[in-house]
């Protein structure tokens, strides 16, 4: 891209590329299909806006649809657009979601009529799944009304098996006539075996990979062994891999790997965010609580910071899915998506991974999430319940051990410790002290850390989470600081 001449609206880059992502728009930039398999942390989204604005100028794209896991889609409306958009003239950004709110409705609307803006729709993966849900209905318009659309698919493993529906829906829709640039973007492409890539590579181009069939790639690629179970009855299985080289260099030719300790240009911590939707019940819960706690804190003569930070922290126990009923400590669950969100990240991370959380409900619970999903139980929580030998165990386990993941409170595992044996954490949930947040994010940012750190706040969006988060962040205090109307803000009044 830097070395070809500059089209008409392109003003340059909002912010300057990193060398590895200047390669990646240099070595993709004239390719109908290509894959970023870079780790996250290292900018792959940055790379689509900045592409997808050049193609804008250059006419070669007139939309641009990106589909993407549930926590993320409206991250890009929210947050990596507006950051990266390079153009004077702003796009035009709709999203379909599950929930319709009239905004969205007459947001999206308003997609078909926008003029001289580039039109961007934003879909979640998991709305394609049902051929007769109106998010196929959506996109099948948007593919209609357009010549020539730029197809992103984020986070590609999520059609890492051949045969199911949403892989084969995804596939369809990538063959539409309309669909001239076809890119995918992943940090683990191969989540479970290297025949994970077939289908992702199918999304880009039919054939891509040298095969008519997942079938004859399977043959090609996998060690299959016929076993047996008793006399009549026998099945094929996947005993191994081979020919691995061969399949690694067939990719290059269409794709940029990128590792975060590979790229040395890159800022010492990444942050990141991941978006959490509110189920009808956790909404409902929410809703009602924040309106009792505002009417309360209206009608006391003084509100203190720590009668502000205990209606906060009711609200914030149900948006990461629980509650209690009476002073007795009764915990109720609430339906939440918050579990999923965390095995979402994790599925896309390499390495060991560190996961803080605040609440002693949720760190006693999620070792059996992550060992349900992964078939490997993390050590046990750190938090003030354990024992000093215990912590002693679970920690010699992560930093020295085989253990991938490491379930702590903030409170109790960030001081003090040396974690650079991970290069990821993830923040399931934040307190209200920052003091808490710096001690943890240093645990792995230290002295020993030879890679970058990423750090992934979950964040349930209109919220007190959300807010949480963005005062942490920009390094506000919040413990025992919550002063005059701020609460009001916070609970939404």
């Amino acid at each position: 891209m830097a070395k070809q001449e500059r089209p008409e609206g392109w003003r340059g880059f909002k912010m300057q590329p990193y060398d590895h992502q200047l390669d990646v728009l240099t070595r993709s930039n004239k390719k109908p299909a290509w894959a970023l398999f870079m780790e996250m942390g290292t900018g792959k989204t940055k790379v689509i806006i900045d592409q997808a604005a050049w193609y804008h100028c250059k006419n070669w794209v007139d939309a641009v649809l990106v589909v993407a896991p549930k926590g993320v889609y409206l991250n890009w409306a929210r947050k990596e657009i507006p950051a990266h958009w390079p153009l004077e003239e702003e796009p035009y950004v709709a999203w379909h979601t599950s929930y319709w709110l009239k905004a969205d409705r007459l947001r999206l609307a308003g997609l078909y009529k926008a003029k001289d803006q580039l039109p961007i729709l934003l879909v979640n993966v998991e709305a394609l799944s049902n051929p007769k849900g109106q998010g196929l209905k959506r996109v099948l318009e948007f593919l209609n009304s357009f010549e020539r659309v730029m197809f992103v698919l984020d986070e590609s493993s999520c059609i890492k098996h051949a045969g199911s529906k949403r892989t084969k829906q995804l596939l369809k829709l990538s063959r539409h006539a309309s669909v001239v640039v076809r890119r995918i973007m992943t940090g683990t492409p191969i989540t479970q075996s290297p025949l994970d890539v077939y289908p992702q590579c199918e999304f880009l181009d039919k054939g891509l990979l040298g095969f008519k069939s997942f079938f004859a790639f399977k043959n090609r690629y996998a060690i299959i062994e016929k076993q047996f179970l008793g006399p009549n009855r026998s099945f094929n299985k996947v005993v191994g891999y081979q020919r691995l080289d061969e399949l690694r260099e067939k990719m290059r030719a269409f794709s940029s790997h990128h590792l975060k300790a590979d790229c040395l240009d890159l800022p010492d911590k990444v942050y990141e965010t991941r978006d959490v939707e509110l189920t009808k019940a956790q909404r409902d819960a929410y809703d009602e609580m924040a309106k009792e706690a505002f009417i309360e804190l209206e009608h006391e003569e003084t509100v203190t910071a720590i009668t502000a930070l205990t209606k906060l922290q009711r609200l914030h126990q149900i948006v990461c899915g629980h509650t209690r009923e009476d002073d007795d400590g009764l915990i109720r669950d609430i339906e939440s998506q918050r579990d999923q969100a965390l095995l979402d990240v994790l599925d896309e991370m390499t390495g060991k991974v560190i996961i803080w959380a605040t609440f002693r409900y949720n760190l006693d619970r999620l070792p059996d999430v992550i060992s349900k999903h992964f078939g490997v139980r993390p050590s046990v929580p750190l938090h003030g319940g354990i024992s000093e030998k215990n912590r002693v165990v679970a920690l010699d386990e992560f930093c020295e051990g085989d253990s991938q993941f490491l379930v702590a409170n903030p409170q109790v595992g960030g001081f003090g410790l040396t974690l650079t044996a991970a290069s990821n954490v993830i923040y399931y949930s934040n307190g209200y002290n920052l003091e808490y947040r710096l001690q943890s994010e240093d645990r792995t940012h230290r002295i020993g850390q030879e890679n970058k750190v990423t750090y992934v706040d979950l964040i349930a969006r209109d919220t007190v989470d959300e807010h949480v988060v963005d005062a942490l962040v920009t390094k506000n205090k919040l413990a025992f600081q919550v002063l005059g109307d701020k609460w009001r803000e916070w609970l939404g009044g």
